[in-house]
């Protein structure tokens, strides 16, 4: 059976991460698998989507201009940030890479045993607003291949789901892609 501690090492820093209310870009590396996971704190404007981060400042959604522009620019802050800190990461792991690829012959396929994980379940925010009195906002969704079976992971109970065309396109084109993953 595989080792899974990983994913308790993600979740753990991510909880720390939520305690301090701060933002962190989160890589562990097990001996199996790689596991990274972005997470952001409430005092900015940025939120995870299925596949993007959105960077979101509307007026309505703060008590004064001042509020926004504040919450706006420490948001700035954290993408500049986590930005120099990549790529700091990139040329010291890339240097090493290389250096290992030749004095050592090793090898490496890039996103072998990359584990894609997101937090499941409510995002607590609106992403195109409230839409009618029984919307209960954005939700993270699972799709994966298991047992035979595309899976669609909900992690609560859910009436209905709204998308808009992009993302009811990527939803189809993931579930699509996991399919073509099924023997038969």
């Amino acid at each position: 059976m595989e080792d899974k501690r990983y994913r308790d090492c993600v979740n753990a820093i991510r909880a720390v991460l939520k305690r301090y209310d701060m933002a962190g870009a989160i890589t562990v590396v097990s001996k199996e698998r790689a596991m990274f996971l972005y997470h952001f704190p409430t005092w900015g404007v940025l939120t995870l989507g299925d596949d993007h981060i959105r960077f979101k400042s509307k007026r309505e959604d703060f008590a004064t201009k001042e509020d926004q522009h504040e919450a706006t620019e420490l948001s700035a802050h954290i993408v500049m940030q986590m930005r120099d800190i990549a790529a700091q990461t990139f040329k010291v792991m890339n240097d090493l890479g290389e250096t290992l690829a030749t004095n050592l012959g090793m090898e490496h396929t890039p996103g072998a045993d990359f584990d894609p994980e997101v937090e499941l379940g409510p995002t607590g925010d609106y992403p195109r607003g409230k839409l009618n009195e029984t919307d209960e906002g954005g939700l993270n969704v699972g799709i994966t291949v298991d047992e035979g079976v595309v899976k669609v992971i909900f992690n609560k109970p859910t009436a209905w789901v709204g998308l808009d065309k992009a993302s009811a396109l990527a939803f189809a084109e993931t579930i699509k892609r996991r399919a073509d993953e099924l023997k038969n």
